[in-house]
């Protein structure tokens, strides 16, 4: 039977990236007396993408980069902190295998209430399952 991945896999993975390759904090939620600078996943949203003969899902994931407000640098230096953390391929547990790894750009940079700033970016992973197979 063709397992589906789990959105929770993922969000881990993606985690567990982040912290390794940026050296910065990355919630799923972010905690109240977080230090900026600091990502988080709150989203990861999932939708199924078969072909023909594959299984696969696409992943798209919004990830927000909190940085100090006092100049524009800080965020830009995140947002390439987060390209660079994602130049290589993602590796998955046995079974899936990412097929697609794009970053689709900073969606919008907001100006929060207590100065920093929030750039949201917008990453899109394909990843198959099986192959499907008639009977």
């Amino acid at each position: 039977m063709i397992q589906r991945l789990n959105p929770t896999i993922i969000r881990a993975a993606l985690i567990n990236r982040i912290k390794e390759r940026t050296a910065k904090n990355c919630y799923d939620k972010v905690p109240t007396n977080a230090i900026v600078p600091f990502y988080a996943l709150p989203t990861v949203l999932q939708k199924p993408d078969d072909s023909k003969t594959m299984a696969r899902d696409t992943f798209e994931i919004l990830i927000h980069a909190f940085a100090d407000g006092s100049s524009s640098i800080n965020i830009d230096t995140l947002t390439t902190g987060l390209y660079e953390a994602f130049s290589d391929e993602l590796i998955l547990s046995d079974g899936y295998e990412v097929t697609l790894q794009q970053f689709e750009g900073v969606n919008q940079i907001y100006e929060q209430e207590d100065g920093s700033d929030m750039a949201v970016v917008s990453l899109r992973l394909t990843v198959f399952y099986g192959y499907k197979m008639k009977v």
